[in-house]
């Protein structure tokens, strides 16, 4: 991974940081992202296969870093849904 690409993952990194308001979610995504592999090994990321697929479907470019502003909003879009979900779980459709 390039010094450009480490850096604008570092920014994202700290834009998470400093949303305490998206520290779980943040850390309930990567656990999810790191799937089995986080039994064996002490990294949580993403397999670097699935992430350039994703990274290429989102963006057309395997090397692609999202913005950080698009990652909270991720987060936050994720945090919703799931809220949503427990609240309309119980109801009868």
């Amino acid at each position: 991974m390039g010094a450009r690409r480490c850096l604008a993952w570092a920014r994202v990194a700290v834009a998470v940081a400093v949303s305490p308001r998206c520290w779980f979610e943040a850390t309930r995504t990567v656990a999810v992202l790191a799937g089995a592999r986080r039994t064996h090994r002490l990294a949580l990321r993403p397999d670097r296969a699935w992430l350039a697929f994703r990274l290429e479907t989102a963006y057309g470019d395997a090397d692609a870093v999202p913005s950080p502003g698009e990652v909270l909003e991720l987060l936050a879009w994720q945090a919703r849904a799931r809220r949503f979900a427990a609240s309309s779980s119980g109801r009868a459709r």
